[in-house]
């Protein structure tokens, strides 16, 4: 970790008090987190799934696209997470948080179209799991999401409503598993 956001945690995580009140947080969480702009680290996420729409198959669990978000998310962005959100109308949503937080304030989602095709966010950690705040998440948007991913790594964890039923399926990516 360098030592940018070893001081940006220092400002949000432990900074929480000032004497005996709580400290508000200034700005979004995107804002207060990166200095990269959005469409530079958005881009390369857009294009894939352009690609996706023009070649007729948009699936938001394309490699090609989920390797895009993960890239984002470690790479550009220095190991923030990232959510992707794929709306009925195959329209992206996106934003970055902190290394173990994103939300949706300061980013414009009006127009965005129901039911959700897709979820996806990241865990720059490297662990695919279901937080508790992920948890929360599935289960207030379960009517109108169709299917969530997060990415850990190598790993991929994939809920998704299939023929009236609801499947979760985990995916480990490695050169040579163990097997003794």
């Amino acid at each position: 970790m360098n030592e940018k956001m070893e001081e940006k945690i220092e400002n949000d995580y432990h900074g929480f008090f000032l004497g005996n009140n709580i400290k508000e947080p200034v700005g979004n969480l995107n804002e207060r987190w990166t200095d990269v702009p959005a469409d530079v680290w958005q881009k390369p996420i857009h294009d894939a799934w352009r690609h996706l729409l023009f070649s007729g198959m948009p699936d938001a669990g394309s490699p090609l696209f989920l390797d895009k978000i993960w890239e984002a998310s470690v790479e550009v962005l220095g190991g923030l997470e990232v959510s992707v959100i794929v709306d009925a109308n195959d329209r992206l949503f996106m934003n970055s948080g902190s290394p173990g937080l994103v939300d949706y304030g300061g980013v414009m989602v009006s127009g965005m179209k129901l039911p959700l095709k897709s979820w996806i966010h990241t865990h720059p950690f490297g662990v695919a799991f279901w937080s508790g705040t992920d948890r929360r998440t599935l289960r207030t948007w379960r009517p109108i999401l169709n299917q969530a991913i997060v990415l850990g790594g190598e790993e991929r964890l994939i809920w998704e409503k299939k023929q009236g039923r609801e499947v979760m399926t985990k995916i480990v990516e490695t050169d040579k598993f163990p097997l003794n």
